[in-house]
């Protein structure tokens, strides 16, 4: 069964529903650089992610090499979609950057983000707020700039504190529900 939203946000721990079902295929770095001598010395950003709705996996490349991958950038975006309405748009790519960061800086190395929830459609956003789950009406995530996100085995007290370090949009911190909001809006934090 896959749990609904209104599940994970209510859940007291999330991460003992997690099943890994690599059924999406990663981009590895073989894939964007040629000459296996210069790999040592390329700058690139990856990101490892759980989706705990629809319980897939993805590990990509995005940015080598001094710019976006449109490759890993695509897998992102559908790993990324309203799984509800199975809608899927671009995702500002200074998202991912963001999540890259928050993942290297609490230091998660073998451990994927999970997401809880990243695109949001307007109808799914209406159908939320309708259930009594309070999302913003203008939400970031319905811009594609928003991600709700949890690493098993770092305390949600420290994700706030990495994210706010950033200074890169908003900051939401869930502890009761054990997940921290982090997007590229404007700077602000509840």
């Amino acid at each position: 069964m896959t749990p609904s939203e209104r599940t994970v946000f209510y859940n007291e721990d999330i991460s003992d529903e997690a099943i890994v079902d690599r059924n999406l295929s990663p981009l590895v770095l073989d894939d964007v650089l040629e000459d296996d001598e210069t790999r040592a010395d390329i700058d690139y950003k990856a990101l490892d992610l759980y989706n705990v709705n629809t319980q897939e996996e993805l590990k990509t490349v995005f940015w080598a090499e001094g710019e976006y991958q449109q490759e890993g950038l695509d897998q992102l975006n559908r790993f990324m979609r309203d799984w509800r309405q199975n809608e899927v748009q671009q995702i500002d790519p200074e998202l991912y950057t963001l999540m890259h960061e928050l993942h290297d800086n609490v230091d998660a190395e073998q451990t994927p983000i999970h997401l809880l929830s990243g695109l949001r459609s307007k109808k799914t956003n209406d159908a939320l707020r309708a259930q009594g789950i309070k999302t913003a009406k203008k939400s970031q995530h319905v811009l594609g700039r928003a991600a709700d996100v949890t690493i098993p085995g770092v305390p949600v007290s420290e994700l706030k504190e990495e994210a706010l370090d950033l200074e890169s949009g908003g900051v939401g911190y869930y502890p009761k529900n054990k997940f921290v909001h982090v997007d590229t809006g404007p700077k602000r934090q509840w």
